[in-house]
Protein backbone atom coordinates (compact mmCIF):
# COMPACT_ATOMS: atom_id res chain seq x y z
CA UNK A 1 0.00 0.00 0.00
CA UNK A 2 2.63 2.38 0.70
CA UNK A 3 4.63 1.32 -2.32
CA UNK A 4 1.22 2.50 -4.54
CA UNK A 5 0.75 5.64 -2.31
CA UNK A 6 4.32 6.76 -3.43
CA UNK A 7 4.16 5.63 -6.68
CA UNK A 8 0.87 8.15 -7.19
CA UNK A 9 3.11 10.87 -5.51
CA UNK A 10 6.25 10.48 -7.34
CA UNK A 11 3.88 10.07 -10.83
CA UNK A 12 1.77 12.73 -10.15
CA UNK A 13 -1.63 10.68 -9.64
CA UNK A 14 -3.16 11.95 -6.89
CA UNK A 15 -5.71 14.10 -8.06
CA UNK A 16 -8.15 10.86 -7.86
CA UNK A 17 -7.23 11.07 -4.25
CA UNK A 18 -9.23 14.36 -4.25
CA UNK A 19 -11.87 13.31 -6.34
CA UNK A 20 -12.99 9.74 -4.38
CA UNK A 21 -12.30 11.14 -0.60
CA UNK A 22 -13.56 7.38 1.16
CA UNK A 23 -10.46 6.18 -1.16
CA UNK A 24 -8.31 8.57 -0.35
CA UNK A 25 -8.54 8.55 3.55
CA UNK A 26 -8.38 4.80 3.40
CA UNK A 27 -4.96 5.09 1.56
CA UNK A 28 -3.91 7.63 4.05
CA UNK A 29 -4.66 5.71 6.42
CA UNK A 30 -2.68 3.31 5.31
CA UNK A 31 0.02 5.43 4.20
CA UNK A 32 -0.09 6.74 8.26
CA UNK A 33 -0.61 3.13 9.61
CA UNK A 34 2.48 2.18 7.57
CA UNK A 35 4.43 5.12 8.97
CA UNK A 36 4.08 4.14 12.33
CA UNK A 37 5.09 0.64 12.59
CA UNK A 38 8.26 1.54 12.16
CA UNK A 39 8.21 3.51 15.44
CA UNK A 40 7.92 0.26 17.29
CA UNK A 41 11.67 -1.31 16.08
CA UNK A 42 13.28 2.31 16.52
CA UNK A 43 11.71 2.44 20.45
CA UNK A 44 12.81 -1.27 20.78
CA UNK A 45 16.64 0.12 19.34
CA UNK A 46 16.54 2.75 21.32
CA UNK A 47 15.75 0.88 24.43
CA UNK A 48 17.89 -1.61 23.96
CA UNK A 49 20.81 1.07 23.19
CA UNK A 50 19.91 2.36 26.31
CA UNK A 51 20.41 -1.12 28.36
CA UNK A 52 23.64 -1.47 26.98
CA UNK A 53 24.97 1.76 27.50
CA UNK A 54 23.30 1.24 31.47
CA UNK A 55 24.99 -2.82 31.65
CA UNK A 56 28.46 -1.33 30.35
CA UNK A 57 28.44 1.63 32.37
CA UNK A 58 27.60 -0.91 35.28
CA UNK A 59 30.44 -3.36 34.26
CA UNK A 60 32.69 -0.53 34.05
CA UNK A 61 32.46 0.21 37.34
CA UNK A 62 32.27 -3.01 38.38
CA UNK A 63 36.01 -3.39 36.83
CA UNK A 64 36.88 -0.13 38.08
CA UNK A 65 36.65 -1.30 41.78
CA UNK A 66 38.52 -4.81 40.56
CA UNK A 67 40.75 -3.21 39.18
CA UNK A 68 41.68 -1.06 42.35
CA UNK A 69 41.13 -3.93 44.68
CA UNK A 70 43.75 -5.58 42.57
CA UNK A 71 46.45 -2.56 42.27
CA UNK A 72 49.03 -3.93 44.03
CA UNK A 73 48.92 -7.56 43.47
CA UNK A 74 52.33 -7.72 41.17
CA UNK A 75 54.36 -6.17 43.92
CA UNK A 76 52.35 -8.73 46.69
CA UNK A 77 52.92 -11.78 44.74
CA UNK A 78 56.62 -10.61 44.21
CA UNK A 79 57.76 -9.05 47.94
CA UNK A 80 55.79 -11.84 49.67
CA UNK A 81 56.20 -14.87 47.49
CA UNK A 82 52.40 -15.20 47.27
CA UNK A 83 50.44 -17.33 44.64
CA UNK A 84 48.32 -15.73 42.08
CA UNK A 85 45.20 -16.07 44.16
CA UNK A 86 46.75 -15.44 47.48
CA UNK A 87 48.07 -12.04 45.61
CA UNK A 88 44.96 -10.88 44.69
CA UNK A 89 43.55 -11.18 48.42
CA UNK A 90 46.09 -9.44 49.78
CA UNK A 91 46.16 -6.88 47.90
CA UNK A 92 42.49 -6.72 48.15
CA UNK A 93 43.20 -6.78 52.11
CA UNK A 94 46.13 -4.04 51.80
CA UNK A 95 43.67 -1.59 50.13
CA UNK A 96 40.71 -1.41 52.12
CA UNK A 97 40.28 2.06 53.18
CA UNK A 98 42.40 3.46 50.70
CA UNK A 99 40.61 3.17 47.28
CA UNK A 100 39.24 6.51 46.93
CA UNK A 101 43.18 7.46 47.21
CA UNK A 102 44.48 4.30 44.76
CA UNK A 103 41.55 5.58 42.56
CA UNK A 104 42.33 9.26 42.46
CA UNK A 105 45.90 8.68 41.47
CA UNK A 106 44.92 6.01 38.89
CA UNK A 107 42.49 8.45 37.88
CA UNK A 108 45.24 11.28 37.02
CA UNK A 109 47.48 8.95 35.84
CA UNK A 110 44.89 7.85 33.16
CA UNK A 111 44.36 11.64 32.26
CA UNK A 112 47.87 11.75 31.88
CA UNK A 113 47.68 8.94 29.33
CA UNK A 114 44.66 10.58 27.37
CA UNK A 115 46.65 13.79 27.25
CA UNK A 116 49.75 11.66 25.79
CA UNK A 117 47.67 9.71 23.17
CA UNK A 118 45.91 13.33 22.01
CA UNK A 119 49.62 14.74 21.70
CA UNK A 120 50.43 11.23 19.57
CA UNK A 121 47.65 11.40 17.33
CA UNK A 122 48.21 14.89 16.75
CA UNK A 123 52.19 14.39 15.47
CA UNK A 124 51.03 11.34 13.70
CA UNK A 125 48.90 13.70 12.02
CA UNK A 126 51.67 16.30 11.19
CA UNK A 127 54.42 13.02 10.39
CA UNK A 128 53.79 9.62 10.76
CA UNK A 129 57.21 8.87 11.89
CA UNK A 130 57.34 11.44 14.44
CA UNK A 131 54.21 10.39 16.20
CA UNK A 132 55.39 7.06 15.98
CA UNK A 133 58.47 7.93 17.81
CA UNK A 134 56.86 9.76 20.28
CA UNK A 135 54.48 6.70 20.83
CA UNK A 136 57.17 4.20 21.39
CA UNK A 137 59.56 6.61 23.91
CA UNK A 138 56.30 7.77 25.60
CA UNK A 139 55.69 4.17 26.26
CA UNK A 140 58.49 3.50 27.91
CA UNK A 141 58.66 6.06 29.96
CA UNK A 142 54.90 5.27 30.91
CA UNK A 143 55.45 1.85 31.76
CA UNK A 144 58.55 2.92 33.98
CA UNK A 145 56.61 5.79 35.78
CA UNK A 146 53.10 3.56 36.05
CA UNK A 147 55.25 0.86 37.88
CA UNK A 148 57.07 2.71 39.84
CA UNK A 149 53.96 4.37 40.95
CA UNK A 150 52.21 1.04 41.38
CA UNK A 151 55.56 0.17 43.86
CA UNK A 152 55.28 3.17 45.79
CA UNK A 153 51.55 2.92 46.42
CA UNK A 154 52.34 -0.94 47.63
CA UNK A 155 55.54 0.53 49.94
CA UNK A 156 52.61 3.17 51.97
CA UNK A 157 50.00 0.74 52.03
CA UNK A 158 52.62 -1.55 54.07
CA UNK A 159 53.79 1.60 55.83
CA UNK A 160 50.77 2.62 56.98
CA UNK A 161 48.69 -0.78 57.50
CA UNK A 162 51.66 -3.02 59.33
CA UNK A 163 54.39 -0.43 59.84
CA UNK A 164 56.92 -2.02 57.67
CA UNK A 165 60.30 -0.65 57.25
CA UNK A 166 61.80 0.02 53.92
CA UNK A 167 65.00 -2.28 54.90
CA UNK A 168 62.30 -5.40 55.70
CA UNK A 169 60.99 -4.75 51.90
CA UNK A 170 64.02 -4.78 50.09
CA UNK A 171 65.25 -7.64 52.30
CA UNK A 172 63.68 -9.78 49.90
CA UNK A 173 66.02 -9.40 46.87
CA UNK A 174 68.99 -9.58 48.77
Amino acid sequence: MLLEVSKRCALGVGSDLARKPHRGRAELAALVKALEAPQRPLAAVVGGGFLAFVLGLAAWVLLTIVFVMWAVAVPVCIVEEFGPVASLSRSAELTKGFRWKIFGILFLLGLVLIVAYIVQVVLGLASQALGTVFGLVWSVFWTAYLNCTIIMMYHDLRVAKEGVDTEQIASIFD
